[in-house]
C-alpha cells in the first residue's frame, strides 16, 4: 500500500493472500490480489458498518466469496481493540465467508487514511513526536503512543535524541518494551558543547504493553533532555 496524501481510498496489492473461514478453517488462496478500499462506502470495498472513525484506526481485511470467486477489501473500526486475524464481526457482506487481516491504518479527523506506506507487515507514517523530557527516570517510565500506533502494533520504529546542557556533561537514555526493560534500545552522550547530544534511529522496539513504550533517562553530570519520535510500526 502507498498512500501519498490523506485519502478515503487506497489500493492494496499482494502476490497472494491466504484467507480462512476461521483460524484452522477452510482456506483459499487469492493470487495477484489488487483491490481498493473506500472508507466513504459500506459493504465489500468499504466499511463493514457505519462510518470511518475520526482520529482512530481501521483494520483492513481481504475477504472472499467462494461461491462467486469474488474478493474485496473490508474496513473495520479498530480504534479500541486488537483486530483479529480473521474477521470476527457480524457485518460480513453476503456470500463472503473467508477473510484475512492485511493492514491496520491510522485515520485522520476527516475519516481519511493518513499518508503512509506499507510493505508486508511494516507500516511507515510521517514522523510524530512522542516525548520531550528532562526529568530523570532511573526506572522504566511509560509513554502512551495510542494516538500514533494501533492496538495491533507489535513493534515501533523511530528516532531518539538525548542532549546535555553542560559542556562535557553526560546523559544516558533508553527506550524499552516494558517495565522490566525487555527489548532495550540505548543511547548515551557526552556533550562537547551546551545543548549538544546524539541521535539514534531505531526499529523493532517491541510493544509488550498495548500502545505503550517505556523510557529511562539518567545523568552522569549536567542535565539531559530526551526526545522521542515514532515513524512507523509493524502489525
Amino acid at each position: 500500500m502507498n498512500n501519498a496524501v490523506a485519502s478515503a481510498t487506497v489500493a492494496l496489492t499482494a502476490d497472494e493472500i491466504i484467507v480462512e473461514t476461521a483460524l484452522g478453517g477452510a482456506r483459499y488462496c487469492l493470487p495477484n490480489f489488487n483491490k481498493t478500499i473506500n472508507l466513504a462506502a459500506t459493504g465489500a470495498g468499504g466499511m463493514d458498518t457505519g462510518t470511518a472513525p475520526a482520529y482512530g484506526y481501521v483494520a483492513l481485511y481481504a475477504i472472499y466469496n467462494p461461491s462467486t470467486g469474488a474478493s474485496a477489501l473490508l474496513a473495520v473500526n479498530a480504534t479500541s481493540a486488537v483486530a483479529p486475524s480473521v474477521y470476527g464481526g457480524a457485518n460480513m457482506p453476503t456470500g463472503y465467508t473467508a477473510s484475512a487481516l492485511v493492514s491496520v491504518w491510522p485515520v485522520d479527523g476527516n475519516g481519511k487514511l493518513v499518508a503512509g506506506a506499507q510493505l508486508d507487515r511494516e507500516v511507515w507514517i510521517p514522523e510524530v513526536a512522542i516525548l520531550t523530557t528532562s526529568t530523570v527516570a532511573s526506572t522504566p517510565t511509560s509513554v502512551s503512543v495510542s494516538t500514533i500506533v494501533p492496538p495491533n502494533a507489535r513493534a515501533v520504529r523511530g528516532t531518539m535524541v538525548v542532549n546535555n546542557n553542560t559542556v562535557n556533561g553526560g546523559s544516558n537514555a533508553s527506550f524499552v518494551g516494558n517495565a522490566q526493560s525487555v527489548g532495550s534500545i540505548r543511547i548515551g552522550t557526552t556533550a562537547p558543547a551546551s545543548g549538544a547530544g546524539a541521535a539514534y534511529s531505531f526499529s523493532g522496539l517491541p510493544i509488550l504493553v498495548s500502545q505503550t513504550i517505556y523510557y529511562t533517562l539518567t545523568n552522569v553530570s549536567g542535565s539531559g533532555t530526551l526526545y522521542g519520535f515514532i515513524s512507523g510500526y509493524s502489525i
